[in-house]
């Protein structure tokens, strides 16, 4: 994952806000990395404790929504 800087990305479509879909879709992959790979997923938990708080205070139901599955 650090080869490929996907937590940055991860981080850049969180801080978009002009859509709603890159931020969606960032919980649908945290939601799916967590069920998928499992604990080998846990060491990025503490990478991604911060975009998922922000994410549950999103303006957008849909986020909100997709968060609380990843969480």
């Amino acid at each position: 994952m650090k080869d490929f800087q996907i937590i940055e990305q991860f981080r850049t479509n969180i801080k978009d806000k002009k859509r709603y879909e890159p931020r969606q879709g960032v919980m649908f992959v945290f939601d799916t990395f967590s069920n998928i790979i499992g604990q080998l997923f846990e060491p990025y938990g503490i990478h991604i404790l911060r975009m998922l708080l922000t994410s549950f205070e999103d303006a957008t139901p849909d986020v909100r929504d997709a968060t609380d599955d990843a969480a």
